[in-house]
């Protein structure tokens, strides 16, 4: 992803990749990427034990990594930070 702060490194390492998908052709637009592939964002979070401790699937191909990391922060199963640290 293009922005890492440290709380989320308190967790591990966040990084995202896109996936390709097949959709309805009624929305197959949204999920084309900058790279013209219909594809999903997925975003995932590894501890330091290379655990996945979160993955997040849906978002669009076409929308921009500052919106994924958005929508997934806003997800309430997201691995946020203890109490105290800034995100």
């Amino acid at each position: 992803m293009s922005t890492i702060t440290c709380s989320d490194m308190e967790h591990g390492v966040v990084d995202g990749t896109h996936i390709d998908v097949v959709v309805d052709e009624a929305v197959r637009e949204d999920f084309i990427n900058r790279k013209g592939r219909t594809t999903q964002n997925v975003i995932v979070v590894c501890d330091f034990n290379m655990r996945f401790t979160y993955i997040g699937v849906g978002t669009e191909g076409s929308a921009h990594d500052m919106r994924v990391i958005k929508t997934t922060r806003a997800n309430p199963t997201y691995p946020h930070p203890p109490s105290g640290f800034s995100t």
